[in-house]
């Protein structure tokens, strides 16, 4: 089964575009297809296809039926040319190549050859391969492959894999053709943080892409579930993890953009521990997207606890500053003349806020793997610490 971004289709998509993603999809494991998604790019292609040496097909489903094709050709018969079959793929095909054209040849002297790196297809999943030979653009095209209904024959992939006939695409062809077609990916290079790889390349490479994991992180579940329509019990979160700069942040914004765009009229919320990330990260939407929608609201946790929390139930929560006071006097009252530091007593009030049961019979039953025992001392000399040895429950005073 071939690799899909997104892995399924996201919103009301035409039936002859779902028949394609899931024909697509059966194709062998070390293929990679591409669904167009950015809600914000019109009259594009629908797929792209790359197979394990790196050639590429570009496809342009369409929706044409029978009925649809026989009254084209009847317009054309009369001279009448507004509804002439196959001239509205064709453009975006087209437009597409020469857009890619444009974007290399600011970068790089190249030649007008992206047929031969690109194979374009015009895939009808409505009509016969017969009957598109009555097409005057399937007959008279050099540049496009015209295909019919049974191309979609789960039984005959390799027909697909014979396609693939075009040159392999260097470095800079694969970056530009997935920045093209996928412009929901591309980092723009203020906003990332990497230094630049020195590589010896034909042409500048300007901006970013995601890569294929983050990519899929980016597209993984965009279809809102009807529980989610319904705002009902069903509660789907997926967590990202990740070492400092391995663009975490970036894929969030990415993801809220993308889901933005599919569903404009919905509202959304991002939640972050501080302040100035949220001035940080509403700086870097702005670059991508232009503006800062109203039904997007930034809040930092404890303000949105603050907000919602009911009426008259809400414990305003300690500032650092007092909290460290209060364990500072406690430490002085009751633990000042014990081997219990101020550092350890704070240590374990973290540690309790952590577990599920706070209560006193909870805390003292609680697992303490990893975490030395309650009342153990530690010396002050470094050199005469011990390693550490699991110590039995403590009964002190302290504890009774």
């Amino acid at each position: 089964m071939a690799t899909t971004f997104p892995t399924k289709p996201v919103g009301p998509v035409p039936t002859t575009v779902f028949k394609t993603f899931r024909f697509l999809k059966a194709l062998p494991d070390d293929y990679l297809v591409w669904h167009h998604l950015a809600p914000w790019q019109k009259n594009k292609p629908d797929f792209l296809v790359f197979s394990p040496n790196q050639q590429a097909l570009m496809i342009k489903v369409s929706n044409a039926t029978p009925d649809q094709l026989q009254s084209s050709i009847q317009m054309m018969l009369i001279g009448h040319k507004k509804e002439i079959f196959g001239e509205y793929e064709t453009r975006v095909l087209q437009d597409f190549h020469k857009d890619l054209y444009n974007r290399l040849s600011g970068s790089r002297e190249v030649t007008d050859q992206s047929n031969n790196y690109i194979r374009s297809i015009v895939l009808c999943p409505n009509l016969t391969t017969k009957q598109l030979t009555r097409n005057e653009f399937a007959t008279k095209s050099k540049d496009l492959v015209w295909l019919g209904k049974e191309y979609l024959d789960s039984k005959k992939t390799d027909k697909w894999l014979s396609l693939f006939s075009s040159e392999s695409l260097d470095e800079i062809w694969h970056h530009h053709i997935r920045a093209m077609f996928t412009p929901e990916v591309v980092v723009p290079k203020e906003l990332t943080v990497r230094r630049p790889i020195q590589r010896n390349l034909e042409a500048g490479l300007s901006d970013f892409i995601l890569d294929y994991d983050q990519e899929l992180v980016l597209k993984a579940d965009l279809e809102l579930s009807q529980e989610a329509e319904d705002l009902a019990k069903d509660f789907q979160t997926s967590l990202v993890n990740g070492v400092v700069g391995s663009g975490k942040t970036l894929i969030l914004l990415y993801r809220l953009r993308l889901l933005h765009g599919l569903y404009p009229a919905k509202k959304f919320l991002v939640l972050t521990h501080n302040k100035p990330l949220i001035r940080d990260m509403q700086m870097k939407f702005y670059n991508l997207n232009g503006d800062l929608p109203n039904n997007i609201k930034w809040q930092t946790f404890y303000g949105y606890l603050y907000h919602n929390w009911p009426a008259g139930t809400w414990l305003k929560p300690l500032g650092k500053k007092r909290r460290e006071e209060i364990i500072r006097d406690v430490w002085l009252e009751f633990f000042k003349q014990t081997n219990i530091t101020e550092g350890m007593l704070r240590s374990e009030i973290d540690w309790i806020q952590d577990q599920v049961d706070r209560s006193r019979n909870g805390y003292l039953s609680a697992q303490r793997r990893g975490r030395i025992a309650r009342c153990r001392a530690r010396s002050s000399n470094p050199a005469r610490r011990r390693p550490y040895q699991p110590q039995p429950e403590c009964s002190c005073r302290n504890h009774a």
